[in-house]
């Protein structure tokens, strides 16, 4: 048993259990704040502000939002896109028509698109083929995915035509919706705190 004066006294471990308080309901009052503001900001300016976003084919986490502006976009840009959904597609509801869907510009006006077997690739005016991604032959539930090239197939990007994806497999984006229209890009993301920047 310890001394007498390694014991706690009553009044000290009241005062460090209301501190502990205190920082808690701190942090919370803080966390409500900034939950607070970002809803405003959302309903505000919908085009515009932060948004978190959860998705497999960009980082996960906070970015900020603003309208497009189409001769800016560059290959690497986090965009959204408004989602139509092709015909194919259309009775297995993977997204509602008019949603949002988050990727990456891969290929700009151009650009050709290649697939070599289960690879896609980009190939600009400039450099050799780059490794866009793989096709997937089915969905999660084992559904026949309808891929936009066959193999050893290609296209070229018109004026006003992007290639928006992501390196995941099962990733729905222009390797099976296809060439993207300027005019149904609304977005860019600029990433103010990705999840898989933090230290732990």
């Amino acid at each position: 048993m310890g001394s007498l004066a390694e014991l706690p006294w009553p009044r000290q471990a009241q005062q460090s259990s209301l501190n502990v308080k205190r920082m808690l309901w701190a942090v919370m009052g803080s966390v409500l704040t900034a939950l607070a503001c970002f809803i405003g900001a959302y309903h505000l300016f919908p085009d515009q502000g932060p948004r978190f976003i959860v998705s497999a084919s960009i980082p996960m986490g906070l970015y900020w939002a603003e309208p497009v502006q189409i001769s800016t976009l560059k290959s690497g840009d986090a965009v959204c896109f408004e989602y139509a959904a092709p015909a194919w597609a259309s009775p297995r509801k993977y997204f509602a028509n008019g949603s949002l869907l988050c990727k990456f510009v891969q290929g700009l006006p151009g650009d050709r698109i290649v697939r070599i077997t289960d690879d896609v690739y980009a190939q600009d005016m400039t450099s050799g083929l780059r490794l866009l991604g793989r096709m997937s032959a089915t969905d999660s539930k084992g559904r026949a995915l309808l891929a936009v090239l066959d193999d050893r197939g290609s296209l070229t990007l018109r004026a006003d035509e992007f290639w928006l994806g992501s390196t995941a497999a099962r990733g729905f984006d222009s390797r099976y919706l296809g060439r993207i229209s300027a005019g149904d890009i609304r977005l860019k993301l600029n990433p103010l705190l990705l999840l898989n920047d933090l230290p732990f």
